[in-house]
């Protein structure tokens, strides 16, 4: 719980704002008057508590939780992605993105900002590793197909057909 230093009194249906410091990394998550649970929403400068008309009482309790980021991948034809769906703030994600077979990654952004030079590539997938997450993670791709180039000639007296397969 949070410990508040002074008391007050508050009309039933009133909205009241609350400045209740957290830790980095930890969200408010139930809060209690005299066990009975109590509505917020967050603001900037803190939170705004709800004391419906049915619930009266003297003893004011908050619980918190771990900040859990979600990390959003896309769903493309081009290549298989895998990451952790949720990770503790300040924790670390891992994404690799394998392209199927034919294609090949031009862009890799993640919440716009692009990370393609930062990858490794292990056997055909690309390797990611964002250490430190502070905040959701947007992932998103671009993919282009694989093309190569092919020259022939033919050496002294040789002969270069019209028609090959290739």
């Amino acid at each position: 719980g949070v410990d508040v230093e002074n008391s007050i009194t508050v009309l039933a249906d009133e909205e009241i704002k609350l400045f209740i410091p957290m830790q980095i990394g930890y969200i408010l998550n139930e809060v209690k008057l005299d066990g009975q649970n109590i509505d917020f929403a967050g603001t900037k400068g803190g939170y705004i508590l709800t004391i419906p008309e049915t619930i009266s009482g003297n003893t004011l309790t908050f619980t918190t939780a771990e900040k859990k980021l979600v990390v959003t991948l896309p769903t493309m034809q081009e290549a298989v992605f895998e990451a952790q769906n949720e990770i503790p703030y300040g924790g670390t994600v891992t994404l690799s993105v394998k392209p199927i077979q034919g294609k090949i990654l031009t862009s890799l952004t993640i919440n716009g900002t692009e990370v393609k030079d930062k990858l490794t590539l292990q056997n055909g997938t690309y390797i990611y590793t964002e250490y430190t997450v502070h905040e959701d993670m947007a992932v998103a791709a671009v993919f282009e197909d694989k093309t190569f180039t092919v020259t022939k000639t033919a050496g002294v007296g040789g002969r270069i057909d019209a028609v090959d397969t290739i």
